[in-house]
């Protein structure tokens, strides 16, 4: 399938790359601000064309990512409008606006998909929302296309938020968390850089054993912490905050979510 991408900002310009470096070849992009995409043309010789308005890109490709602002996703759809047709299939990476109202813009297969950083990497999930139209054809002919950058997991629109908290703005909260770590450690004789570099190191491993080998979390603590040993009492500092920080963090995305979506504001 040809891939079009609208919107080249932090999602849209790391789709492009993590597509571009999976083998896609001829990526069709448009930004509102001509010299981002030209930037993302650059970096990629060969790979990308930049198109000057929503409508072009439409034309040269079938499958469309819209990875725009709230506010622009649906005057960006309308101008694409002239150029859809069945072959098409519009993916939102917006998680504001439905995919039942995405289905009234235009009669193409409609899909979402909220994204990852670790696609970058060409990793992590990619959650993704089926529109009604899609046969289970199509269906799969957008998971081929994923699945070159990452694990599709397919959920119900109304579990968006908990999901997105844990595959997409995870890695930020994780990143906050082992940031701090890594300070710690570096008023304790070990630089910066380094600490990261082992944390950096021990999340890949600690990655491949939940998800290769199938080892889940508490065993990973049974196996580390032995009784009244280092580890033991590191953790029993850990529990002081334990799940409570994080209902409070689930709660605060959630709020933010449901302001969004009153509001329409990003």
């Amino acid at each position: 399938m040809r891939i079009g991408i609208i919107g080249v900002g932090q999602m849209g310009g790391m789709l492009t790359t993590a597509f571009t470096e999976a083998g896609h070849s001829d990526l069709s992009i448009a930004n509102r601000t001509r010299a981002k995409a030209d930037r993302l043309q650059a970096a990629l010789p060969g790979a990308v064309t930049v198109c000057d308005t929503p409508l072009v890109v439409a034309e040269r490709s079938d499958l469309l990512f819209v990875c725009t602002k709230s506010t622009d996703l649906i005057p960006v759809i309308e101008q694409m409008k002239p150029a859809i047709d069945a072959r098409h299939t519009i993916v939102s990476i917006n998680s504001n606006i439905s995919l039942g109202e995405l289905q009234t813009l235009a009669t193409c297969n409609i899909a979402k998909v909220i994204p990852s950083v670790t696609q970058y990497a060409r990793a992590g999930i990619l959650l993704t929302m089926f529109g009604e139209r899609m046969e289970d054809a199509d269906r799969e002919s957008l998971r081929h296309v994923l699945q070159t950058i990452g694990t599709p997991w397919e959920i119900a629109e109304a579990d968006t938020r908990i999901y997105s908290d844990l595959s997409s703005c995870g890695p930020a909260f994780l990143s906050d968390w082992l940031n701090n770590m890594a300070l710690a450690a570096s008023e304790r004789g070990i630089s910066y850089d380094t600490a990261a570099q082992l944390l950096g190191h021990m999340v890949l491993g600690v990655g491949k054993l939940l998800i290769e080998r199938g080892i889940g979390f508490a065993d990973i603590i049974d196996t580390v912490a032995v009784p009244n040993g280092v580890t033991s009492a590191g953790l029993r500092v850990l529990k002081e905050c334990d799940q409570e920080i994080f209902r409070k963090l689930f709660a605060a995305t959630a709020d933010r979510q449901r302001e969004i979506t009153q509001y329409g504001h990003s």
